[in-house]
């Protein structure tokens, strides 16, 4: 059952949102990757690890301990199993990706390793989107 259905069979919540949830990467480590006579030729990832926060943003809302510990069983099971989640769930890949990538521009910046960006000056997306205010497919997410 969802995290919602397991808090509302006990008590009902207030009207409204009072929740909000985020993934946030943890930790993401890259080492060099040697190449031919053991020098270093490339990078990779070691590890990337996502978790998932969550906060009530009603401040007059004072949850009951049911709820917190349905949303601290919620946090620990997604972050648990973050990486069989990608694999159903796409956004979960696009977020380990994007903090890969996130990962990398704050490396070469914090080294101060030149990048030629002149690439980007023509780059033109292929649409624009709105940032949503939810990602309906992991709104109902159940385990």
């Amino acid at each position: 059952a969802s995290v919602e259905e397991r808090a509302l069979k006990v008590a009902p919540l207030p009207v409204g949102p009072p929740l909000m949830t985020w993934l946030q990467p943890a930790d993401v480590t890259m080492r060099l990757k040697p190449g031919a006579g053991g020098a270093p030729s490339s990078f990779v990832f070691d590890q990337v690890q996502i978790k998932l926060h969550f906060k009530f943003t009603d401040p007059s809302y004072s949850p009951p301990p049911h709820v917190v510990q349905a949303m601290v069983d919620y946090k620990n099971n997604i972050d648990a199993n973050y990486d069989a989640y990608a694999l159903i769930f796409p956004a979960f890949a696009k977020v380990k990706r994007l903090a890969r990538i996130t990962a990398l521009v704050k490396w070469l910046y914090q080294e101060k390793i030149p990048v030629d960006m002149s690439f980007l000056s023509s780059y033109k997306p292929k649409r624009n989107v709105d940032t949503p205010v939810i990602t309906p497919e992991l709104q109902y997410l159940q385990y």
